[in-house]
């Protein structure tokens, strides 16, 4: 099985707290994420996936994503008010740094064949077995639903 998320496992260290109740050790901080800025992340990504289809995104290659960041950037920077460009900016960073990090994942994990692939596979990104079924017949399980 292939490790995403480092420590949020069975085998996670446990600790206890002043009131002696154990839990697990956590080595993230999602509580210090701003929330404003995930409000509107959240709002950009909702209004996409209504345009272009739930995860879409991850089928279109790390460049392409850091150059509509990229663009954003410089049209905020020109003062164009069509947009929310820092909003889109930023969106659009997370989904550069999320298919890099899935191409790692794939390049990373020995199991896979060559037919694994960051479109035909996406299931193997979270459980390491390439006998996973192509994306459009199966739903990861961040997804939702999944697309025919």
């Amino acid at each position: 099985m292939s490790k995403i998320m480092k420590g949020v496992g069975p085998d996670a260290p446990i600790i206890v707290n002043e009131n002696g109740a154990s839990q697990s050790a956590l080595e993230h901080r999602f509580d210090l994420m701003p929330p404003l800025a995930q409000a509107v992340i959240a709002n950009i990504l909702h209004t996409g996936a209504n345009k272009y289809g739930e995860g879409s995104y991850l089928n279109i290659a790390p460049k392409d994503h850091l150059n509509h960041a990229l663009t954003h950037v410089n049209a905020y920077l020109c003062g164009d008010t069509q947009d929310d460009h820092a909003g889109h900016a930023a969106c659009r960073m997370l989904m550069w740094l999320e298919t890099l990090l899935q191409e790692q994942s794939i390049s990373e994990t020995p199991q896979c064949d060559l037919e694994c692939t960051r479109n035909k596979c996406v299931l193997a990104w979270y459980d390491g077995s390439c006998g996973a079924k192509p994306y459009g017949t199966v739903a990861p399980p961040f997804m939702g639903k999944a697309r025919e």
